[in-house]
């Protein structure tokens, strides 16, 4: 399956919906346990950074979408 197909999918509004449920409404789970209070910072602050990266992910192929929507419209 490529990608233009998987955004049209009702598969893909589940994996979105899973990946944002995932990510953004569960809290951190890190164990401080014997970590420097440096350490538990760069924790924090990579699980930020991935969490950003995976958003927007998702956003550019939300994006892709509506391009290929806009694409598909304008030849018919």
């Amino acid at each position: 399956m490529n990608y233009q197909s998987l955004i049209k999918s009702k598969e893909w509004l589940e994996i979105k919906d899973f990946l944002k449920s995932e990510i953004i409404d569960k809290p951190l789970d890190i164990k401080t346990d014997g970590l420097s209070a440096e350490r538990i910072a760069i924790e924090v602050l990579a699980s930020q950074l991935a969490t950003k990266k995976i958003l927007k992910a998702v956003a550019k192929m939300e994006r892709l979408g509506a391009k290929i929507e806009i694409e598909n419209k304008s030849f018919k």
